[in-house]
Order: structure tokens, then C-alpha cells, then sequence
């Protein structure tokens, strides 16, 4: 897998042959893990001051597409 930062793809090279991942093209995953976080609201003093607290996101999907029938619908 590797990024072409010019015209901004990802791409697949297998047996030679390489392979594109468009900007908003459909693809199907396989997910493997996902991770939950509890997120408190922070109280109205804090708010202005977000950046200096640590950010997390509140619900963290990861996902693979390295099996035969995943990535991109257009290549199946």
C-alpha cells in the first residue's frame, strides 16, 4: 500500500498491477476491533480552554481490507 500525495490516492500494487483507492468510492471491511470511549461533557468554565485537554474520539472502528471480496465494490 502506498499514497501518491500528488493526485492525492492510495494505491494497491499486486503482481504488478496497480490498483486505486478513490476519495469517497464504497468499499467493504472487515471489522476487527472497536473501542468505546466515555466522553464527559466538560463543564462551561473548561470549554474555552479544549486544546489544552486531551481529545479522544468517542468510538474507534478499525477495520481491515486484506481478504479476497474486500476494498473497493468496483474491483469485485
Amino acid at each position: 500500500m502506498s499514497s501518491n500525495a500528488q493526485e492525492q490516492v492510495w494505491t494497491w500494487v499486486n503482481d504488478g498491477d496497480e490498483y486505486f483507492y478513490d476519495k469517497n468510492e464504497w468499499v467493504r471491511v472487515r471489522v476487527e476491533d472497536e473501542q468505546w470511549n466515555d466522553i464527559s461533557p466538560s463543564p462551561p468554565s473548561e470549554r474555552g480552554n479544549e486544546s489544552t485537554r486531551e481529545r479522544k474520539s468517542p468510538y474507534i472502528v478499525t477495520a481491515s481490507m486484506s481478504q479476497a471480496g474486500l476494498g473497493p465494490v468496483e474491483w469485485w
